[in-house]
């Protein structure tokens, strides 16, 4: 396993133009909905949701939302959760485009950003995909304090790892990303411009994926991160599944449980 080492990515910085971050979005959502990487793990988290009685889910850092848009697609429709789309830099457009395919009955969204540091007190239970490793660790400390102490359940999970393999995987997302625009829910001609004539987007979308698993965390550091007594009042899971439509590598969860949730959901 390589070291974990927090370099900047340009999707976290706040200068980058509006026409740039939906751009990058667009690729994202465009090998989300290519590779769909997360739909094995849809099962574990209806079972993980209906354990602790959850109708409703926030999802921070949700991006394009894309990645929510797999769990839908997989989850059995009846009693799953509906959720609720979230993030720092918020894609009401995306976000809307997706409530009309899903239906509002299952999908909500937040128009303004929410940042993690200040999270909505009415949502118990919280879903993070492909955004944890965002977090350096004093702030990914904080957010799983902030869980234990107020909240009644979390889910991480991320399909990058510190593996030579995951790094090289993100050689040809780039010229997939090139693609980016002429898929996208709003076509603009500047996407076309800086996505596939000129593929700056691309680029930094490269470089971010190489970034982000070199800041992806192991579920050994997690766990040291908690905060004491954790497992006392929580239970803990991880693991892998399988990566979607690809054989060779694995989305990685993370998985926080009130224990008396559980147990009220239960016997409700």
């Amino acid at each position: 396993m390589l070291k974990r080492r927090h370099a900047f990515e340009f999707c976290d910085l706040p200068w980058i133009p509006a026409l740039f971050r939906e751009g990058f979005m667009d690729c994202l959502n465009n090998i989300h909905r290519l590779f769909e990487p997360y739909r094995h793990i849809a099962p574990l988290i209806q079972t993980w949701a209906a354990s602790l009685g959850a109708t409703e889910i926030l999802d921070i850092g949700s991006g394009g939302g894309a990645q929510v848009a797999t769990l839908l697609k997989y989850l059995d429709g009846k009693g799953a959760p509906r959720f609720v789309l979230s993030d720092l830099y918020p894609q009401p457009a995306a976000y809307q485009a997706l409530q009309t395919r899903f239906g509002a009955e299952r999908l909500g969204y937040l128009e303004g950003p929410v940042p993690i540091a200040r999270l909505p007190a009415e949502y118990r239970v919280l879903t993070i995909f492909s955004a944890f490793h965002h977090l350096p660790p004093q702030a990914a400390a904080a957010l799983l304090e902030e869980v234990v102490a107020h909240r009644d359940g979390l889910c991480i999970v991320e399909f990058t790892r510190r593996t030579p393999l995951d790094l090289l995987s993100m050689l040809p997302a780039f010229f997939i990303n090139m693609l980016a625009p002429l898929t996208a829910e709003r076509f603009r001609f500047g996407k076309l411009l800086w996505g596939t004539l000129i593929p700056v987007i691309p680029t930094m979308v490269c470089y971010d994926g190489f970034v982000s698993a070199l800041r992806s965390y192991t579920a050994q550091e997690l766990l040291d991160l908690l905060p004491a007594g954790t497992q006392e009042r929580f239970e803990v899971r991880y693991g892998e599944v399988p990566w979607g439509r690809l054989p060779f590598s694995k989305a990685s969860y993370f998985i926080l449980s009130r224990k008396d949730r559980r147990q009220s959901a239960a016997t409700a």
